[in-house]
């Protein structure tokens, strides 16, 4: 297994924003046209679901002008309105619908600030069938290689609570198309984060903790069952006190979050918070941040 390792940048780049938001739907959404965007609010105008008029207001944080941005009378599409949206990518969503019999994702620029108001776009994943007992594992974030605007041969996976991830690539070549699911080898990467490397041109996932890294590559074949992996090394750790260092080994699991800047430079953020509500499942809403760690790769080792 080979290393990699990450320095704390001496100067901190990250600004702190206090946010005044009133739902548990929290992503960002981020295209090539416009800055990333946080949408926390979704309200549905209609008689029913089944009336085909409805129509939605999306409620955005921008936070390039630390301003909120409200897209209204969107029209919210049929293939949807029994779904969850469980992650965000290159400006579309991605969203599960599941039953007993059926499993399904789709993806769409529903949520894309910068969508078609009357006609959002929603493509169709490869169906999954009758979800087995791997499959009926919790989605619970996902990344895309592309959006579908920028390349028809686009590959989304879809990481499971548990061992799972699911990758599809609807448009590729025949013998590349469908899905594929891989289990990785640890419980580190129980709830670990999925995201792309447009770099790398792989798909990255950071154990629980931030200690390991599994990756897969994007032209993925049905014969590899489980993914490549380094360990992470870290340098210039924060001079804290006893009592503060106390405080993060206190926090529930940290999660860490693999980010790419447009010119090739990767992060590894980690974010230590604390459950407000002991015993309860940790929501979004509940959870105390204490501190951002930000750490910048350096090289393999």
């Amino acid at each position: 297994m080979s290393s990699l390792l990450l320095s704390l940048p001496s100067r901190p780049f990250l600004r702190n924003l206090a946010l005044k938001c009133h739902h548990t739907l929290r992503m960002f959404s981020s295209s090539t046209t416009t800055n990333p965007y946080l949408m926390y609010r979704l309200t549905h105008y209609g008689s029913s679901f089944d009336d085909i008029n409805v129509t939605s207001n999306i409620h955005y944080f921008d936070p390039v002008k630390e301003d909120e941005v409200i897209v209204r009378d969107k029209a919210f599409p049929m293939e949807l309105r029994n779904t969850s949206l469980v992650g965000m990518s290159h400006g579309w969503g991605v969203f599960n619908v599941e039953s007993d019999e059926h499993k399904a994702l789709y993806v769409s620029d529903y949520c894309n600030p910068c969508g078609s108001k009357p006609n959002p776009k929603v493509i169709p994943l490869h169906p999954m069938g009758q979800p087995n007992i791997t499959q009926k594992r919790i989605i619970t974030n996902a990344a895309m290689t592309c959006s579908p605007d920028q390349s028809k041969d686009f590959v989304v996976a879809a990481n499971c609570l548990g061992l799972g991830i699911n990758f599809f690539r609807p448009c590729g070549k025949p013998e590349y198309s469908g899905s594929g699911g891989f289990k990785t080898q640890s419980h580190y990467f129980d709830q670990s984060k999925v995201m792309y490397s447009k770099r790398d041109e792989k798909f990255y996932t950071p154990s629980v903790g931030g200690h390991f890294l599994a990756f897969w590559d994007s032209c993925f074949e049905e014969i590899m069952t489980c993914p490549k992996m380094k360990e992470l090394r870290f340098c210039n750790l924060p001079e804290l006190t006893q009592s503060e260092w106390e405080l993060l080994d206190s926090c529930s699991p940290l999660t860490a979050h693999l980010a790419e800047s447009p010119s090739g430079q990767r992060f590894l953020i980690k974010w230590y918070a604390q459950n407000y509500q002991p015993g309860k499942i940790m929501t979004f809403l509940c959870r105390g941040t204490k501190r951002f760690m930000v750490f910048r790769e350096e090289e393999d080792i």
